[in-house]
């Protein structure tokens, strides 16, 4: 055990958020400050930055376990959780309150940098806790007995969707990435010299995602999924859209069934999001919109954030089923049954009988 300093900025950013990359199979700075952090390492000297060879099958591999943490709920459970693996043969680091953007990129620089000195990158979320502390041995096993492995995601336990989702990735050190400049879309589809494996069975649930979320976390975590739903659309990402608006509708419907109010300001914060009431610019912490609306909803009692959620989604096809709605958020109107009109403004009802009577001539 050691103890090391870690410069980071005090800053707010958003929260981190499940890598999007895979989701189809699966503050100002103010100034420096240093941050007193213990971690397990190794006491192996520095290597040089040339790439490391493989180690055998019988040696065990070298990680560089990362955290991107900005004040989730869950830090101090994570840290423990990883504190507990058997495999000790890793160093953790902690990047600490930078916006989500610049947080994967000096994520994704760092571990570009010290590839020769690793052989694996395990990226931890501060909102993950993991559940096994086997599970660094297990995911070391995994790579040693697949040479052409370059990219394991494993499925977490989400608490907000009820479902596992794609959200634990741990990649080789022959991963390349490019910076995009995505303030959006950060997690990056690194270009892969060999193959990706979705892991849903053999070692997921590999962590809880975001088991005990503060307020503000879960109205964040909302807000997110409409943003990117809004933007994935924009884009003509049909694939990402459809994942961030299930995110939403099923973590509506987890909220019926529990009555957790941090759902439904998950919610309200999605519905507002994909409303058109917070755009890409407004997505870190303290942001004063944002944050106005959290202030004006977050004492609300469970009936009254649920009443809330219900006139937001009365105003974009609320009483439809889950895909129907989203196809109708996507615009797609002719293509719906006249019964499911009731939630729209007369104009809009109007518009769309008159697309049907044009159709049938």
């Amino acid at each position: 055990m050691c103890r090391v300093r870690l410069a980071c900025a005090n800053v707010s950013g958003p929260l981190e958020q499940v890598n999007t990359a895979f989701a189809r199979a699966r503050k100002a700075v103010t100034g420096p400050r240093l941050v007193d952090y213990p971690l397990r390492y190794s006491g192996r000297a520095p290597g040089r930055l040339a790439r490391a060879p493989h180690p055998t099958k019988s040696e065990k591999m070298r990680l560089l376990v990362a955290t991107l943490a900005t004040n989730e709920n869950e830090l101090d459970a994570c840290v423990a959780a990883i504190r507990r693996q058997t495999h000790q043969d890793f160093e953790h680091i902690l990047i600490e309150n930078l916006p989500k953007r610049e947080a994967h990129e000096k994520l994704f620089r760092t571990f570009m940098r010290r590839r020769g000195d690793v052989d694996l990158l395990v990226k931890v979320d501060a909102d993950m806790v993991i559940r096994s502390p086997r599970l660094l041995e297990r995911v070391d096993e995994r790579f040693r007995q697949d040479d052409g492995l370059e990219v394991l995601s494993i499925g977490v336990q989400d608490f907000f969707t009820d479902r596992l989702v794609s959200g634990l990735n741990v990649y080789r050190n022959t991963v390349r990435w490019t910076p995009t400049g995505d303030q959006v879309f950060t997690d990056q589809f690194p270009a892969l010299l060999g193959r990706a494996r979705f892991d849903y069975t053999h070692l997921a649930p590999a962590a809880d995602h975001c088991p005990d979320p503060h307020p503000r976390q879960a109205f964040h975590f909302g807000v997110h999924r409409g943003v990117k739903a809004q933007v994935a659309l924009r884009r003509g990402m049909i694939d990402d859209y459809y994942a961030r608006f299930m995110d939403i509708d099923r973590t509506w419907r987890h909220y019926l069934r529990c009555g957790d109010s941090r759902l439904a300001l998950a919610v309200l914060g999605g519905e507002l999001a994909l409303a058109g009431h917070f755009v890409e610019d407004q997505l870190d912490y303290g942001n004063p919109q944002v944050e106005a609306v959290l202030g004006a909803h977050k004492e609300r009692s469970r009936e009254e954030l649920e009443a809330a959620i219900r006139r937001v989604r009365g105003l974009a096809w609320g009483l439809l089923p889950g895909r129907l709605r989203m196809e109708a958020l996507r615009g797609d109107l002719p293509s719906l049954p006249l019964r499911w009109l009731v939630p729209l403004s007369w104009r809009d009802r109007l518009r769309a009988i008159s697309r049907r009577a044009r159709s049938r001539k």
